[in-house]
């Protein structure tokens, strides 16, 4: 498969499709941070970026793990069928958003000692959350039908929206922090009809309840849970014990740091929404040349995705001189370390895509419970020797980790002709024979 091959495919205008729409979606909160970092304290946004980590805490619980499955079996029932099952996935994210809900506010106590979030805004973490499950898993089935611009217009339209109220009352009304908060709220609170109304026009809510397909979502979402969550505790470690063992302005300088070094991250995440249902489609059809294909294109990419890695962390000095606020210029190093972190995720993403394909969502869990337990050790560590600092580099080594644990399974239970180098030098071997 050559160069031009490849820039021809469907996967790689797939991924250039979902990669605008990532770099857009994650470039209107970028440029947000000029106007967060001039209107709010690094202490308001370190309180903001606590309140962020408990709402997708949140999100993961209530959705129960089902739009992953939702997106999987998409693959192997026919419409009706289908939509069967994505009436019993709606079913589970509701009674789980009611529970994880009576959770909430039974331990309100406990969660302003953790996360500093006031128990006045809790509601606004369930409303949120649930508007922010419909709409993923709306898109989720856009993705399985490899239709990434109505992927892209649902998603950049709920990100502007809460946006501009985000912008309006942060700077009109005079919010704080708060204002962030608020502007999602109403933003999810217009979109709820929208996005029953559009499962409905696509004939995907149905009145049949089947307790088979119920069982068979949560045999799927539930074990996912734990590597899920154990996921978001290697994203969150680092922000609570910066605000336990320093203080709210680490918080804030260290997230807008890691903000802008998740850009390599989305890259990666829109890579992956192209990368995960191309793969699906050729390893179900098993033919030996696409496996050679699909091993070319992850050497590319691991090479392609460090490489951008490097050059965004360096160049992002120009960001914090020409838009960010001088008080969180200590962020820089920690963008540069991020950034590589990003490129450790992207190669992760790509291992993981073949433990889903065989259903072995435990191993998932496994792994990375295993890595966020390393996280912890690591990330204190660190930070007790260098601060801020010290939590990217803990990040860095977690993600680092769960790409080389996550590889060695993946190979393991569903082996590729890796060393494709190995038969090319064989026959160039026995064209010097006599």
């Amino acid at each position: 498969m050559n160069l031009t091959q490849l820039l021809n495919s469907s996967l790689c205008k797939a991924t250039g499709i979902y990669g605008l729409i990532g770099i857009f979606r994650k470039l209107i909160p970028f440029l947000l941070l000029p106007v967060l970092t001039a209107y709010l304290s690094p202490e308001d946004y370190g309180l903001l970026a606590l309140y962020t980590i408990l709402l997708t805490v949140f999100i993961t619980l209530s959705s129960a793990g089902v739009i992953g499955a939702a997106g999987r079996e998409f693959f192997d029932k026919n419409k009706q069928a289908f939509s069967i099952y994505i009436t019993n996935c709606l079913l589970i994210i509701a009674v789980a958003t009611g529970v994880c809900s009576a959770a909430l506010y039974l331990f309100q106590d406990f969660i302003y000692q953790v996360f500093s979030v006031p128990p006045q805004l809790l509601w606004t973490i369930i409303t949120i959350a649930l508007v922010t499950n419909i709409l993923q898993l709306n898109v989720t089935i856009f993705q399985s039908e490899q239709r990434p611009l109505p992927y892209g217009i649902w998603i950049i339209a709920f990100a502007v929206i809460e946006i501009a109220f985000s912008l309006y009352l942060i700077v009109a009304e005079g919010r704080n922090w708060e204002g962030r908060v608020y502007g999602q709220v109403i933003a999810a609170s217009l979109f709820l009809p929208a996005l029953l109304i559009l499962l409905k026009l696509r004939g995907l809510i149905s009145l049949n309840i089947n307790e088979a397909d119920t069982k068979a979502a949560l045999s799927f979402g539930i074990p996912l849970l734990p590597h899920m969550l154990a996921g978001l505790v290697i994203t969150m470690t680092d922000r609570l014990l910066l605000l336990h063992i320093m203080d709210k302005e680490a918080v804030g300088i260290y997230t807008v740091g890691s903000q802008i070094g998740l850009v390599v991250s989305m890259v990666a995440y829109s890579f992956n929404q192209a990368w995960a249902p191309w793969l699906f489609n050729k390893l179900t059809i098993g033919d030996e040349a696409d496996s050679k294909k699909i091993v070319k294109i992850t050497y590319l990419y691991a090479v392609g995705i460090t490489v951008f890695a490097i050059i965004f962390g360096l160049a992002s000095y120009l960001i914090f001189k020409w838009l960010i606020d001088p008080n969180y210029a200590a962020a820089y190093g920690v963008t540069i370390i991020i950034a590589l972190s990003g490129a450790m995720t992207a190669l992760y993403y790509m291992m993981g895509t073949y433990i889903t394909f065989q259903r072995k969502t435990k191993i998932h869990s496994y792994i990375t419970v295993i890595i966020s337990i390393i996280n912890i050790a690591l990330s204190y560590l660190f930070i007790l020797q260098y601060g801020i600092y010290g939590a990217a580099i803990g990040t860095l080594l977690a993600n680092l980790a769960a790409f080389v644990l996550t590889a060695l399974y993946a190979n393991k239970i569903h082996p590729m002709p890796w060393k494709i180098w190995q038969k090319k030098k064989e026959i160039e071997n026995k064209n010097y024979e006599f």
